[in-house]
């Protein structure tokens, strides 16, 4: 279980978020994990449908902040 995950705001916009998900998604692949569930600010959204996650229910607050629960499934 990881939590609470980000990148320093002088770091984003270069790609780092995208390495680092992908690097933890193929870490967990290669350990057997095949679902995989974040609790996405909602402004990421985005972010994370580009790395295959799917929006499950309605946004809910977490720590104050708008969330979305977002699952990937893989074979």
């Amino acid at each position: 279980k990881l939590e609470r995950v980000a990148i320093r705001k002088s770091y984003r916009g270069k790609g780092l978020g995208h390495k680092l998900t992908d690097f933890m998604i193929t870490a967990a692949k290669d350990h057997g994990f095949k679902k995989f569930k974040v609790h996405a600010q909602s402004y990421l959204k985005d972010f994370y449908q580009k790395h295959g996650f799917e929006v499950v229910g309605d946004m809910f607050k977490e720590a104050g902040i708008d969330h979305y629960l977002m699952i990937r499934n893989d074979p």
